[in-house]
């Protein structure tokens, strides 16, 4: 720094010597370049300036003043300090930082320094900090610091073990391998499970999160795909998709759950006290696979992958269980989907005793459940029959069936029932009872959603007690249901619930639309 103080001085006694001066020349275009003039001709002006010679057409320029630089100034200012000046040399040092004179002003600052070492406006100005009674760089204070706290720590008798500073006692624990917990020194395993953490396959994870993480491994080993786990207090979900998907996945149906008990009030948990496990695949080989290992783990015979297998997800509500693979379909699209399979398990479970639920309520009932949670309905099902204990149909929201297209964006499904109605083609209540599920298409599922929806909404405990009725007389799903036994089973739960024919129930029905 010296030597560059003794540099600006020597600029600045050549610059005195010269009696250079400052020109300021201003273009007719606006702005000005500062520097010497060194020669005026009829064309051209040429400019010295800090950066450089400079040539600038004579027409471009408007006037010429005569003024000094900020480095004339600096160095007659120099000039006239005397030696042991410090006011002086840290005025000039506040000037030249100003003026952008950067080399200027770090040498005033040194010679302030030179004068009086514990001045700190230089010192700070020369980015110095001040540490136990020294001016010091921040690398030095750093370096002071980090010894003291070296030499402090052992003062205290510790020792440095892997980047920590430890006792003699601690050492000897870690090196064995021990963990403290509570006060103590114990194995992994030991403060792991103290902490309500289990292992598995290696690693470990949350009690609440064993099965999810079991399942995860289970379906892994099976199909050679990593999966995301979601839980939450009433569903385990494990995803090969996005773990923001089986974020949303899971709030979905916490919030279709607490739907469904709120409005119900069931007296027995439909869970039985656990959770219900939801799967979300990616690839249909991988579905189909998993369709014939849920099964045979299941003992649900060799039909029923064979069913299943042909869907595009299947739900079981023994033990309560849905699984569903994306495709081509969005992952917004598995939300819907796994709230609508929910409804599915949910009615099937409301007043259990392995009795059939007929098609056009069960269908009609997730599609209830899926517009209360998302205020939509992209998720149909349909084609094959159920297998044994449950089984599935294809679900999305882009399928065909007698010449209706659902997409996602067809109308809502209130503007569809309302368009149904107004043209005449919406089967009446009293024909969807006999239907099985291959028979009822969109136009089918459109009526029964808004039939059970009125009815909902009208006396959510008398349809709770027409359902039961249902299931009381239904035959159980291993035995064959006789020609009429569905239709006449309903129609009388009807008269004995409501108190009216299927027949006031559709004109009750058909005068809330209009409404």
């Amino acid at each position: 720094m010296k030597r560059r103080l003794w540099a600006a001085l020597a600029s600045a006694i050549v610059l005195v010597a010269l009696g250079a001066r400052a020109d300021v020349v201003y273009l007719r275009a606006g702005g000005k370049v500062e520097g010497v003039v060194v020669s005026e001709g009829s064309d051209s002006v040429q400019v010295k300036t800090r950066f450089g010679m400079q040539t600038i057409a004579r027409v471009d320029v408007l006037r010429i003043e005569k003024k000094d630089t900020p480095e004339q100034i600096y160095a007659q200012r120099l000039a006239s300090l005397k030696a042991d000046d410090v006011a002086g040399f840290l005025d000039l040092a506040r000037f030249c930082k100003e003026n952008k004179l950067t080399v200027e002003w770090k040498a005033a600052l040194e010679k302030v320094v030179s004068l009086d070492s514990d001045n700190a406006e230089a010192q700070t100005g020369l980015g110095r900090v001040k540490f136990d009674g020294a001016w010091m760089t921040p690398a030095e204070k750093a370096d002071r610091e980090k010894r003291k706290d070296i030499a402090a720590k052992r003062a205290q008798g510790l020792v440095e073990y892997k980047g920590r500073w430890v006792t003699r006692e601690e050492q000897e624990a870690l090196e064995k391998g021990l963990v403290q917990y509570e006060g103590k020194w114990v194995t992994e395993a030991v403060a792991m499970e103290k902490k309500g953490f289990v292992n598995v396959g290696g690693e470990w994870v949350r009690k609440d999160q064993q099965e999810a993480a079991a399942r995860a491994k289970e379906a892994g080993d099976l199909l050679g795909v990593r999966f995301c786990t979601e839980t939450t207090e009433r569903f385990t979900i494990v995803s090969a998709c996005s773990p923001e998907n089986a974020k949303e996945v899971g709030a979905a149906l916490e919030k279709g759950l607490a739907t469904f008990l709120k409005i119900f009030a069931p007296k027995e948990d439909p869970f039985e006290g656990k959770r219900m496990f939801v799967l979300l695949l990616e690839e249909r080989e991988h579905y189909a696979k998993y369709c014939d290992f849920f099964g045979a783990q299941n003992h649900l015979g060799p039909g029923w992958a064979k069913v299943v297998r042909v869907a595009g997800g299947f739900y079981h509500y023994q033990p309560c269980s849905s699984v569903d693979y994306r495709g081509g379909r969005t992952e917004k699209s598995l939300v819907n989907s796994s709230v609508h399979k929910l409804g599915h398990v949910l009615i099937n479970r409301l007043h259990f005793g392995y009795n059939y639920v007929t098609a056009w309520l069960d269908e009609g009932f997730a599609a209830w459940l899926e517009h209360e949670v998302l205020n939509e309905n992209y998720t149909f099902c349909f084609s094959t029959s159920y297998g044994q204990y449950g089984g599935g149909g294809n679900y999305g929201n882009e399928k065909t069936t007698k010449g209706a297209k659902i997409v996602g964006d067809e109308p809502k499904m209130e503007d569809l029932v309302r368009m149904l109605v107004s043209g005449g083609k919406d089967k009446s209540i009293l024909s969807l009872l006999p239907l099985d599920l291959p028979e009822i298409g969109y136009d089918e599922t459109t009526k029964a959603w808004s039939v059970i929806t009125f009815l909902i909404k009208d006396d959510a405990a008398k349809f709770d007690a027409f359902l039961a009725r249902v299931r009381g007389r239904m035959p159980r799903f291993e035995t064959t249901v006789k020609p009429g036994m569905r239709s006449d089973v309903q129609l009388e739960a009807f008269k004995a619930v409501y108190g009216v024919d299927v027949g006031e129930i559709e004109k009750r029905w058909r005068e809330s639309i209009k409404r």
